[in-house]
């Protein structure tokens, strides 16, 4: 069994068996039989029989393995002794070429038995192609009823099975005889909790023969071994294609994932920009106020100015690069409640006021700050702390 066919024996679950029995008027009597897998069991969900081809057609799905038993009228069975290999088939059919002939030989696995079946060419070409014009393309096609050879390994007590002109058995030995019978008695067998007409025993081992078979067949049909390897191939084709289409869903749905992380990154960075960028603008904002502080210093070129200037520039070198200063007032404005309007001026002190990111930043820059030897004392005036936004503080530092 290559890798082809032991892959479609795993996912293909059914297969339908096939007994085709050929009258002297070359008249056809068909019974079908469809079998599912179950796990490790298999059940007969179909028995049924026609006269006819076509009408069997509805019976026969297509997409299953068909397995086929041919017998009837024109049609040879021989059991050869050990050490016959082919048989004397000149005795059997004198004045009759090897080469119009199918022949088939069936060797049981666990014994010597061998079973040789004949046919001719045309008869059975005529018969395949009647299948393939309905649109049916066999498996495999066996001559003969020895496909029931398959389901005595099943059967735990059973040592005869008797069909309409056959009987088998098991002897003494464990091989496996047979022979005609006119009979026509139809007896029922149990396969598991599945009831079998002996007139449908054929084809269900035919169909059970797709799945396990305890026979070794030759045979020269090489038609079937064609439409064989087409079956197969169009079943690796649908699996195939089912891997690769639950492949391309696997990388899509892999796509959809990246896509939405990194999306919902891309947002949390344009979030993060946009809040830097209110940060920078403030910054240069402030950047510019001291620009025109430090102008206005130069144009008011006095001691106080000065100071003024140079107040600024040490506290903006004692910020650290974390810190947003918003404000910074020399000597602010006090307004006076006592006299509406009137507007005074705290001499010697500087207000800060911007936005730190913790309490342990506003520390370090309180420090620096009060290294400087022109500051006396430096003193939080407020604090202002926000859940998702930096704090908001103000400083006052009084100046010697």
């Amino acid at each position: 069994m290559n890798i082809a066919e032991s892959l479609i024996l795993r996912v293909n679950k059914e297969s339908t068996g096939v007994a085709v029995f050929i009258d002297h008027e070359n008249k056809l009597k068909i019974h079908v039989a469809v079998l599912i897998k179950c796990g490790a069991n298999l059940k007969v969900i179909r028995q049924s029989s026609y006269d006819c081809l076509e009408d069997a057609k509805e019976a026969i799905q297509p997409g299953n393995p068909i397995v086929v038993s041919v017998d009837g009228y024109g049609i040879i069975h021989k059991q050869l002794e050990p050490g016959d290999n082919n048989g004397n088939i000149s005795a059997i059919l004198p004045n009759v070429k090897t080469t119009d002939l199918y022949i088939q030989r069936i060797e049981q696995e666990n014994n010597g038995k061998t079973f040789l079946s004949i046919a001719r060419k045309d008869k059975i070409n005529e018969l395949i192609s009647l299948f393939n014009d309905a649109g049916l393309y066999l498996y495999k096609i066996i001559l003969g009823p020895f496909n029931i050879m398959n389901l005595f390994p099943l059967m735990q007590d059973e040592k005869e099975i008797v069909i309409p002109g056959y009987s088998f058995r098991v002897n003494d030995d464990l091989t496996i005889s047979f022979k005609r019978e006119d009979n026509s008695l139809i007896n029922n067998t149990f396969f598991g909790d599945d009831m079998v007409s002996s007139e449908y025993i054929i084809p269900v081992a035919n169909g059970i023969s797709y799945f396990s078979s305890t026979m070794n067949i030759h045979d020269n049909i090489t038609s079937i071994s064609t439409q064989k390897k087409e079956f197969l191939s169009r079943k690796c084709f649908k699996v195939y294609s089912v891997l690769i289409l639950l492949a391309v869903f696997i990388l899509l749905a892999a796509n959809v994932l990246l896509y939405s992380r990194y999306r919902s990154e891309n947002l949390k960075l344009n979030n993060t920009i946009s809040f830097n960028k209110e940060l920078v603008q403030r910054a240069d904002s402030i950047k510019k106020e001291i620009k025109e502080k430090q102008a206005l210093s130069e144009i008011y070129n006095d001691k106080e100015s000065r100071m003024f200037s140079y107040y600024a520039d040490r506290i903006a070198s004692a910020i650290p690069s974390y810190v947003t200063l918003t404000r910074i007032s020399v000597n602010p404005s006090i307004k006076s409640y006592q006299s509406q309007g009137s507007i005074s001026f705290k001499k010697d002190f500087i207000t800060l006021t911007g936005l730190i990111t913790g309490t342990g930043d506003l520390d370090l820059m309180i420090k620096r700050i009060s290294s400087f030897d022109w500051v006396e004392n430096v003193a939080i005036e407020n604090y202002i702390d926000t859940e998702n936004n930096p704090a908001i503080f103000e400083i006052e530092i009084k100046t010697r």
